[in-house]
């Protein structure tokens, strides 16, 4: 290798180290972008509670799973697919009570909740009757999205968010009379989705006025839009010039 050409080489080498160090030691810009939308929601979701009381344990979760069997059977003839109903939880704890003194072991509580799905609000009227006239409770009905319908509305809120932070990024920039040079970082902070409650059980009201309460929001079953918003975070080097 001759000197001209060693020569080249550190040259070429040098005049990247400069170009590198220049523009890394170029300002930055952050900002942080943010965007919502209005989202149909394509799922209304029942929550279920079937509790049962007995001194014995084997006895309450007996009777528990008499009710359940039932219910699902009552479901299913309805038209109601397998594939729509969901099991939660399902809890066994002793009941005790405070006399004064101590507590009182008086038998034992099992608690099951499950979650019937519909995408039809028509069917939900017919669902909670079938609950309630099965010995469970509804605990709540939601408003939601299926995870199709959410991974389509992130996508485009997240866009949304994105845009909006360049824009502000590149305001922020002409403000100092500058451009945005390169882009340096870009992360999503957040994307939020949350359930809407349409009832929600009054916890001190009595099985026979939950049961009506609970047949009356059903039959009045109106869709509420749900909220999807998201937030972006942007870093850009500013322009040279």
């Amino acid at each position: 290798m001759n000197n001209k050409l060693i020569a080249w080489i550190v040259g070429a080498i040098i005049l990247i180290l400069i170009g590198y160090l220049v523009v890394s030691s170029q300002p930055t810009v952050s900002a942080q972008g943010v965007a919502s939308l209005k989202a149909q929601p394509d799922k209304i979701s029942v929550y279920v509670d079937i509790e049962t009381k007995n001194l014995s344990l084997s006895d309450a979760q007996k009777i528990n799973s008499q009710i359940s069997g039932n219910l699902n059977a009552a479901l299913l003839s309805a038209g109601i697919s397998n594939d729509s109903i969901r099991l939660s939880s399902y809890n066994s704890y002793p009941s005790q009570e405070w006399d004064g003194n101590v507590y009182v072991n008086k038998g034992y509580v099992v608690s099951q909740q499950l979650i019937v799905y519909a995408e039809n609000y028509s069917a939900i009227a017919n669902i909670v009757d079938i609950v309630t006239s099965n010995g469970a409770l509804v605990q709540s009905i939601q408003f939601e999205l299926s995870q199709e319908k959410q991974n389509e509305y992130k996508a485009q809120v997240l866009k949304l968010a994105s845009e909006d932070a360049r824009v502000k990024a590149e305001a922020i920039a002409a403000g100092q009379g500058k451009s945005l040079g390169s882009l340096i970082s870009l992360s999503s902070d957040e994307f939020n989705y949350y359930p809407m409650p349409y009832y929600t059980m009054n916890s001190g009201a009595s099985v026979t006025d939950s049961a009506q309460e609970a047949k009356t929001a059903a039959a009045n079953i109106a869709p509420s839009d749900l909220d999807v918003s998201s937030t972006v975070k942007v870093q850009y080097r500013l322009g040279l010039f």
